[in-house]
């Protein structure tokens, strides 16, 4: 998982847009209302792409904590072998 597999990239746009409407009188509440839920939608999304990546940054910490003992230990075989 990457940046670039980010479910929303800008929701700017769409809150420029809703202000946009907001000042269109010919608007009706309901257009407003759509383009709100709009907007709802795509930070539902992003906070489940954000809640993964985070878990996925756990899960990469983990890995790199194991891999560092990992090496630890062989640097400790490897010295050992030195000394015999």
């Amino acid at each position: 998982m990457a940046l670039q597999d980010c479910p929303e990239r800008n929701t700017c746009p769409t809150i420029d847009e809703a202000i946009n409407e907001c000042n269109t009188v010919e608007n009706t509440a309901s257009d407003i209302s759509n383009t709100l839920e709009e907007l709802r939608s795509a930070n539902s999304n992003l906070r489940e792409w954000g809640q993964a990546m985070y878990e996925y940054a756990e899960e990469l910490e983990v890995e790199v904590n194991s891999l560092k003992e990992d090496i630890s230990k062989l640097e400790d075989e490897a010295y050992q072998l030195k000394q015999d």
